[in-house]
């Protein structure tokens, strides 16, 4: 998955997600998941990947990009096998294979 300016790109391999700098072509950071990677989507404008991983945990990860935070782990009912995100970075959506689809507002509701 690429930034919305094509300066950074995050791929999965195995149980290893790793995020380069595009121009320099150097790996910036990994991250280690418990299962192999099945999807993930990346948020620029929001800071964050998000990865589903084939594994026992049938979560969805989100890290920051710019450190090795990682933000949130949802428990899903089965593997997600696909991961999307809206392009302002707010909605995120994951598919299971048996066809549901969870989808999440990213950001806290606003004060009132």
């Amino acid at each position: 998955a690429f930034s919305s300016n094509g300066l950074e790109m995050a791929a999965g391999v195995g149980s290893t997600v790793a995020t380069w700098d595009m121009p320099t072509r150097r790996r910036t950071r990994t991250y280690s998941l418990s299962g192999a990677v099945l999807a993930l989507a990346y948020s620029d404008k929001q800071g964050w990947i998000a990865v589903t991983a084939d594994s026992k945990l049938e979560r969805l990860w989100a890290w920051r990009v710019d450190h090795r935070h990682r933000l949130s782990s949802i428990k899903l009912p089965e593997p997600a096998v696909a991961v999307a995100l809206s392009s302002d970075g707010v909605r995120l959506a994951a598919a299971t294979a048996n066809a549901e689809v969870h989808y999440w507002d990213t950001l806290p509701p606003p004060r009132h």
